[in-house]
């Protein structure tokens, strides 16, 4: 009895003992659970399809499923600023382009946030863009065509909407040739582009993903592409610099996966290496390839430089153009 007593002692001292110890918490190897991926774009769009291929190639490599979330309005701002405000935790990613990333708080007050303010995380692809006119009785043929008939008068162009990279691809093409054109901004690049292709504008920049059907049906005419190179699906179709016309740059956009600010260096660098991993999938890049993307491949470093690149370039010339968004 007194042994029994003594041993109940001792594990009643033992557990208040251990009861002012305090919990020791250990840490989860990331991931642990599934990741969300904010789209600021609707299902449908080009962004939502490569962003859809890209998360089921990333969840491979992670072990965790990668959800796609929609979170539209507001021309991106609502989806740029929830990621801004969620835990930097690496369990909520955005997926931007150019014109929501750094066109749309550039141009509109209501935005507030800048490409900066994210974290850079890692790219996953870059396209150009087509001058397009509609293969009508008429129209342009040639890029020379169009460029006399737009000296002879102020003529409409359309575009995706204010603020698109369509839209800023043909403000540079103007500028750059010292012409003038009234725009004519669509809710999407279906409209605008069934639009062109009745005669009803003159002309537009867009990407061939998004022209692709009516290409294929004859009903649009390509003048010029805005890259450095002629497109695979395109051989035919010019460069800029191959028309005459002078830029230091490839016109186009970017796409990548950016985290809010302060996510951890070590859950940036293992969603950069994942992501690298996924645009490597012969299959994925073979996709891509076909809506005329090409692949992007940089470190975090390289990508938020790649990004302060970009940013320089498209905020000064949309504040030249005095452009405002509401």
């Amino acid at each position: 009895m007194a042994n029994r007593r003594w041993l109940s002692w001792v594990g009643a001292v033992g557990m208040a003992l251990l009861a002012g110890i305090p919990t020791l918490s250990i840490a989860q190897p990331y991931p642990s659970k599934p990741i969300r991926l904010i789209l600021t774009q609707g299902p449908g769009s080009g962004s939502d399809v490569i962003g859809r291929m890209f998360a089921a190639r990333l969840s491979e490599g992670l072990g965790q499923s990668v959800v796609v979330e929609n979170r539209t309005g507001a021309t991106g701002i609502i989806g740029h600023e929830f990621v801004l405000k969620s835990p930097p935790d690496g369990y909520t990613l955005l997926l931007s382009t150019t014109a929501p990333l750094i066109i749309v708080p550039a141009l509109n007050a209501q935005a507030k946030y800048r490409a900066a303010d994210f974290a850079a995380v890692a790219p996953i692809f870059r396209g150009d863009f087509v001058i397009l006119t509609a293969n009508l009785p008429g129209a342009p043929k040639t890029l020379q065509e169009l460029v006399e008939r737009l000296r002879a008068k102020q003529e409409n162009f359309a575009s995706a909407g204010a603020g698109t990279m369509g839209h800023l691809v043909t403000e540079v093409f103007l500028k750059q040739m010292g012409l003038r054109a009234t725009h004519i901004p669509y809710k999407g690049s279906g409209q605008s582009l069934n639009d062109l292709a009745g005669g009803h504008v003159l002309f537009t920049s867009d990407s061939t993903a998004a022209a692709s059907a009516l290409l294929r049906a004859g009903r649009l005419n390509p003048l010029v592409v805005t890259g450095t190179e002629r497109m695979a699906s395109l051989p035919q179709v010019p460069t800029l610099a191959e028309s005459g016309i002078k830029v230091d740059r490839a016109l186009g956009s970017f796409g990548g996966i950016f985290a809010p600010p302060g996510t951890p260096r070590e859950i940036v660098a293992r969603l950069n290496a994942e992501a690298a991993r996924a645009l490597q999938n012969p299959e994925l890049k073979a996709r891509l390839a076909a809506i005329e993307v090409e692949t992007l491949i940089l470190s975090p470093e390289g990508f938020a430089d790649y990004v302060r690149q970009e940013a320089t370039f498209w905020e000064h010339f949309a504040g030249e153009l005095g452009m405002k968004m509401e």
